[in-house]
């Protein structure tokens, strides 16, 4: 519950298909939310104005001012400078956003990957709740990463650290979003999970999967699949089961590397649970053995990680909270 001496800050979500913000107090708490949808293909500049209209929208609602901005953009990005470098996801090259953004706004905006935003909401509000050294994953779309090490976004030398969907599992996998062989995106990501299970239909396996695609090849999603696994079929159950190792896998090549006391898994494929996540406890802890092994636990901030984490990293900035 926000008090009196809370200070506000807005938290938005620049995603692919909607913009989302709310106004976060010092304390955590989310309200006045407003969104609409990205419409991408419009270009940067109408995004951009539609940015400022929810932003605007949410600021009408604020009794206060506000800290600043916090956005969570879809990389790559440099959040020192506050350019969107090249993001595949929004077809967006060298957009100035934080500039953009500071000088229709008239307040400091904080920009930085979507994927570490949410690792800094989970550390401060979430299921990482007080954890100093925790890495995140999120399953979606695509699959992303963030790493934060003595309590602080880890960023790397360039800006460009924790982009976990791009370790590369076999260099002659199925080629990636990015351009290169065998990322674990190329298997773990909700598309490439559905690709992996139309494969499996088309050799002859027995799922109930086939009837969606009898009536609709594209009706086949990750819902879909984690439902029938819910349901007993093997087929779902295995392909989750899969999805899950190579998870471990990966996991298990960075834990001796940036040594978290845990483990977050979020987005909307992991919204399957221990289907996933139980094969990936396994095979982390069957190809771990320098070190004990470190829990996997599903995000608790759900479609609001970006926005809090967000906002948290704007107070985190001010000196507000540690």
């Amino acid at each position: 519950m926000a008090t009196d001496s809370d200070k506000w800050a807005v938290g938005f979500d620049l995603g692919g298909t909607n913009l989302r913000a709310g106004l976060v107090s010092s304390s955590g708490e989310l309200k006045f939310r407003a969104s609409c949808p990205t419409n991408p293909a419009r270009g940067s500049d109408a995004v951009i104005q539609d940015m400022v209209s929810v932003i605007r929208d949410i600021l009408s609602q604020a009794s206060s001012s506000i800290v600043g901005v916090g956005v969570a953009a879809p990389g790559p990005l440099d959040p020192k400078s506050g350019i969107i470098i090249n993001s595949p996801n929004l077809n967006w090259g060298d957009v100035h956003l934080k500039k953009i953004l500071g000088k229709e706004l008239d307040t400091e905006i904080t920009l930085d990957n979507d994927s570490q935003m949410t690792a800094f909401g989970e550390r401060w509000k979430g299921a990482g709740l007080g954890s100093d050294h925790l890495v995140l994953l999120t399953l979606g779309t695509g699959v992303g990463g963030g790493v934060i090490l003595n309590g602080c976004v880890y960023h790397g030398g360039s800006g460009s650290a924790g982009h976990i969907g791009h370790y590369i599992l076999d260099p002659e996998g199925p080629i990636c979003g990015c351009g290169a062989r065998g990322c674990l995106e190329a298997y773990a990501s909700g598309p490439n999970i559905v690709r992996r299970a139309k494969e499996a239909i088309s050799h002859g396996n027995s799922t109930s999967l086939k009837n969606i695609l009898v009536e609709d090849r594209a009706g086949l999603t990750p819902l879909k699949i984690f439902e029938a696994a819910q349901q007993g079929d093997a087929l779902a159950i295995d392909i989750l089961a899969e999805t899950g190792r190579y998870i471990g896998q990966v996991l298990a090549s960075l834990l001796p590397i940036l040594d978290p006391e845990l483990i977050v898994v979020s987005g909307q494929v992991a919204f399957a649970g221990d289907f996933i996540l139980d094969p990936a406890r396994k095979r982390m802890a069957e190809l771990v053995h320098i070190r004990p092994q470190v829990p996997i636990v599903q995000g608790a901030l759900g479609d609001d990680g970006g926005i809090i984490g967000a906002a948290g990293v704007v107070f985190f900035d001010a000196g507000l909270i540690s």
